[in-house]
């Protein structure tokens, strides 16, 4: 609060108006600055379905910080987004466009396609890309001006693996499991990430990948010869659809293997499709961000909290979560960035300075990420991340662990 321009503003001011500021309390607001965010959404691709959730919760984070926080250090962040169909040339050919539109301080992304359709672009154009979803491999590049919260896809993978063959399995063998995924490149990352990493564990078989449609008809076949291989569990890190087609091909053949979706998929989610929180009873999902169970926590007290003052009307899934971690993502990255070179004076190049070997802390994040660390080696955390995993159980969902390695 610079006290001085506050002295001076009162100094003109009658005695009868210094009078109703005391007897009230009031201060005086401090002059905001705007500046413009962009953002990618997916309003007509893969993920349309779970783009009202993701652009509810960035939007609905944006408005409480601008005015819990913002009124109070001087920044006014105005947010818009841009329908890049989960598709990286249609994300580069955006991208000048809204650069020149909007000059804004930081991108507000979502994953591999869009993010890497622009990451040549921004050390040039001195704009940071921002995540709220986990990393790919493609990204592991020194100097990159793209910046996760979360490790990568494959180490979110990884890391279920290991709870499971410990937990579930008491590490008696190798856990045996299938991979459903779509012959996109951010969607094969994961896969091989995954496989990268079992050259090096004991701890699991990969049975077989299913490549298919974002949006198949039946997987009945698929899925059949992977519960006849004896899968202890199948990974579908696709979309909703994808999902709903191997619940419905397990349904159909009468066996119960537990599926795992990651957060962007969402457990909660799920369950709404299927028509029932029963139909993922003994499902699993995980990530390394808060997720949407029935658990009460800081995160969901946090939701309760925007959808009661700041308008946000999207339900308690995943999807919501990682819009209000991409948003918290940016807004303390700004914090951080006007701490260091003023409220008044803020750019692209400060919000990179701010994130290169940033350090952020728990405490942050009011419960929906972890704390984390970033470099210009590696733009997304690998160091002491932690991993959460739900699961559907007697008609809820609940944690089955948190902060797991």
């Amino acid at each position: 609060m610079n006290f001085k321009r506050i002295q001076t503003a009162l100094r003109g001011a009658t005695s009868a108006a210094l009078i109703v500021l005391a007897a009230s309390g009031a201060v005086p607001a401090t002059a905001q600055t705007t500046y413009n965010v962009a953002g990618f959404v997916d309003y007509t691709g893969p993920f349309a379905v779970s783009m009202p959730n993701f652009d509810g919760g960035r939007k609905a984070v944006l408005d409480w910080w601008n005015q819990e926080t913002g009124a109070r250090i001087g920044v006014k962040l105005v947010y818009k987004g841009y329908d890049m169909r989960y598709d990286a040339s249609q994300a580069a050919s955006l991208w000048p466009g809204m650069k020149a539109e909007l000059s804004p301080i930081a991108l507000m992304a979502m994953g591999g396609p869009d993010s890497t359709g622009v990451q040549a672009r921004l050390p040039d154009d001195k704009v940071p890309a921002m995540l709220g979803l986990p990393a790919f491999g493609f990204a592991w590049k020194e100097g990159l001006w793209v910046f996760n919260p979360r490790p990568t896809n494959a180490h979110e993978v990884a890391g279920f693996i290991e709870w499971f063959q410990s937990d579930r399995l008491k590490g008696a063998r190798p856990a045996k499991f299938a991979m459903i995924t779509a012959a996109s490149p951010s969607f094969m990352d994961t896969v091989r990430g995954t496989q990268s990493y079992l050259k090096t564990s004991k701890k699991a078989e990969l049975i077989e990948v299913i490549t298919t449609d974002m949006q198949p008809a039946d997987l009945t076949l698929q899925i059949r010869r992977v519960v006849n291989a004896g899968a202890d569990f199948i990974v579908i890190y696709g979309n909703t659809a994808q999902a709903v087609a191997a619940k419905r091909a397990l349904q159909a053949l009468g066996r119960k293997v537990p599926i795992l979706v990651p957060s962007h998929v969402s457990l909660a989610a799920l369950a709404q499709a299927l028509g029932s929180v029963d139909a993922v009873d003994g499902d699993f999902e995980s990530g390394t961000v808060a997720l949407a169970t029935d658990d009460d926590s800081e995160a969901k007290r946090f939701y309760t909290m925007l959808t009661q003052k700041y308008g946000l009307k999207q339900p308690w899934v995943s999807p919501t979560i990682l819009g209000m971690a991409n948003a918290l993502f940016v807004v303390r990255t700004v914090e951080a960035a006007a701490a260091q070179v003023g409220p008044a004076k803020l750019n692209g190049e400060a919000m990179h300075a701010a994130l290169v070997n940033g350090k952020f802390d728990a405490a942050a994040f009011n419960g929906v990420l972890p704390g984390f660390s970033l470099s210009n080696n590696i733009s997304f955390p690998l160091i002491g991340t932690r991993l959460n995993v739900a699961t559907g159980a007697g008609g809820k969902i609940v944690y089955a662990t948190q902060g797991a390695a």
